[in-house]
């Protein structure tokens, strides 16, 4: 029996499965992030402003760039006091076509077709 902090008790093999379950969230995440990251590199203006390795990816661009990626509902928070740099989150509650639409929405902007990684559930 593994005891959780909300006070659950699960058999062993339960406890195994959602750690399992949980790593493969955290690595979906991961290669979400990785996606767009590729977005981001192969744009003309945009930029990441930090290496990639998580779900975080932060973009420095122009503010117009980013306005036309909320006009897609495209969602990610600016940095404060700053139009032109941008914090976009991916996470584990965020479906594939997400990614693909951030993606998408990147190298439309670009005026290239999207050159990322696409995902195993697209081969």
């Amino acid at each position: 029996m593994l005891w959780e902090a909300s006070g659950t008790i699960y058999p062993i093999d339960e406890a195994k499965e959602l750690c399992n379950l949980a790593y493969d969230l955290s690595m979906r995440t991961h290669m979400d992030g990785l996606r767009f990251g590729c977005s981001v590199q192969t744009h003309q203006q945009a930029r990441l402003a930090r290496p990639l390795g998580a779900n975080e990816v932060f973009v420095p661009w122009s503010g117009s760039g980013f306005e036309g990626m909320e006009r897609q509902q495209i969602q990610f928070q600016r940095w404060r006091g700053s139009d032109d740099h941008a914090l976009f989150v991916f996470a584990h509650s965020a479906r594939d076509r997400k990614t693909q639409v951030s993606c998408h929405a990147m190298g439309q902007s670009n005026g290239s077709r999207d050159k990322t990684l696409h995902s195993s559930e697209n081969h």
